[in-house]
């Protein structure tokens, strides 16, 4: 088989694979002024269908020689390379061997965060190659800006200067892109329709797979083309709500327009981070929570499957798959709470491998170095051939702590109401013993990096992601022990 027919055919898959995972992820923004560190806060949770593994990775800073171009999807633009890029952590989702397009997320050397949703389908067919340049762009947007970007609002400069020069390739997209100061929330209609708009500072914004901007007019930051509604109007898919242009009911497709797998989440998360119970038929872009906003509130709403309401869905064992759609799913392959320190190398992405509601979240410092028990190849390599869909070899299957965790995930989920009460009290006590740890730890890194020392502030907090880690699976694994043990005596 030639290489050709080998990406062709990984392609195809893919793209298969793409429409079970279109309705997915959830997003969080907090503004920093309704968040209890001060600081902005971004929660998502990254959902993908398929046999996947994740990897993750610290990708050194590079120095790119002339026309270098960067490795792009099949039938998308090569995008020309600039002369040097900052390093990066990066959690990379793959399936079959193969880098997936949609699911990658990133935190650079300069405390850039970047993740995303789908909010497919939009109105726009990512087939019509009319509205793109050379196919248009897809996963180098989100490299780019990991590589390029010096804080939040040049990152979505980047995405607007991407998007304006080839177009965006697929249907459509929600990227987050934020740093300790300010969250961006991108929505973009493939080819070169999108509105960027800034989560206010005393704000949460909520995003699942749908459009949630409305009329521009109602930021106060926002970015938008100036052909937003006169394209709309050419394409007729012009609609108002109460005379007023709207984005989200103008491009997106009527029958994903406000779908209840979508709407549910966005009703639940709100009403968890406001507390009161939202009813509207149209949801706001932001809210104003009832309380300061942390790790706590954020890693409950990504737990959640709605318990405690008409909406819990009541299956008899695990409650992760249901038509209308949880928060944490059946998809859910990481779970994410970017916490914002005071410099990028003090940032905390507590990081659960897998549901939320299972898997423990644990406090990790990529840019201090990332365990080598987390990736499987040069992190440069890794990168450079993500998009080569080549057939995986036998020892690129993932044997690290993210699978060695899935299948711990798999054995928990088959018997869910046997472990979920004990598995959740120990989680809890976990996060409240690693919070402590965490804030020693930061604060030991903090001291050295005033006095100048940034080599062993790095030593420190690598040192603290390597224990955390280890006592994370620690647990877990006593837990499916002291279960198994006890339904062993039970059945003599």
């Amino acid at each position: 088989m030639s290489r050709t027919t080998r990406r062709l055919a990984a392609l195809l898959c893919l793209v298969f694979l793409a429409s079970f995972s279109a309705w997915a992820c959830t997003t969080i923004l907090v503004g920093k002024d309704v968040s209890s560190t001060g600081r902005v806060i971004v929660a998502h949770n990254e959902d993908d269908a398929g046999n996947i593994t994740v990897y993750h990775y610290y990708v050194p800073p590079r120095d790119w020689e002339d026309d270098s171009y960067l490795p792009a999807d099949f039938f998308r633009a090569d995008i020309p390379q600039v002369s040097h890029t900052f390093g990066y952590y990066w959690s990379e989702v793959k399936d079959w061997g193969s880098g997936v397009s949609y699911a990658d997320s990133f935190y650079n050397d300069n405390g850039v965060y970047i993740a995303s949703n789908s909010c497919a389908e939009s109105k726009e067919d990512e087939w019509d190659f009319s509205t793109v340049t050379e196919g248009g762009i897809e996963y180098n947007l989100r490299r780019i800006v990991a590589e390029r970007a010096t804080s939040a609002r040049d990152g979505v400069e980047i995405i607007i200067s991407l998007i304006e020069a080839w177009g965006y390739g697929p249907s459509g997209r929600a990227y987050t892109v934020a740093d300790r100061d300010e969250a961006w929330l991108v929505q973009i209609v493939h080819g070169r329709q999108y509105i960027a708009i800034r989560c206010p500072d005393d704000q949460v914004v909520v995003i699942p797979n749908h459009y949630t901007a409305h009329n521009p007019e109602d930021y106060g930051d926002v970015l938008y083309p100036e052909t937003l509604i006169s394209f709309a109007k050419e394409r007729g898919y012009y609609e108002e709500i109460d005379g007023r242009f709207d984005f989200a009911k103008t491009y997106q497709q009527s029958y994903s327009y406000m779908a209840e797998r979508n709407t549910l989440r966005n009703s639940h998360a709100i009403t968890m981070l406001s507390g009161t119970r939202f009813t509207a038929s149209v949801f706001p872009f932001s809210f104003t929570p009832d309380r300061k906003i942390g790790l706590d509130d954020l890693t409950e709403v990504l737990s959640s499957h709605y318990e405690g309401t008409e909406d819990y869905p009541d299956l008899g064992g695990a409650p992760h798959n249901t038509a209308t759609r949880t928060i944490c799913y059946s998809t859910t392959i990481e779970s994410t709470v970017c916490v914002f320190g005071e410099t990028p190398i003090l940032g905390t992405l507590w990081t659960a491998f897998g549901k939320p509601c299972i898997m423990p979240y644990i406090p990790l410092h990529p840019l201090a170095g990332v365990s080598w028990d987390l990736g499987h190849d040069d992190p440069c390599r890794a990168m450079d051939n993500h998009l080569n869909y080549e057939l995986e070899d036998e020892d690129d299957v993932g044997t690290g702590l993210w699978r060695t965790m899935n299948e711990w995930q798999e054995i928990i989920d088959d018997e869910y109401r046997l472990y979920i009460d004990r598995l959740s009290a120990v989680n809890a006590d976990a996060r409240s013993t690693e919070t402590g740890l965490n804030d020693a730890a930061v604060a030991k890194a903090a001291e050295l990096l005033s006095e100048g020392d940034e080599k062993s502030a790095r030593i420190v907090l690598a040192i603290a992601d390597g224990r955390a880690l280890e006592r994370a699976a620690g647990r877990v694994f006593n837990v499916i022990v002291d279960v198994q043990r006890e339904l062993s005596k039970a059945s003599h």
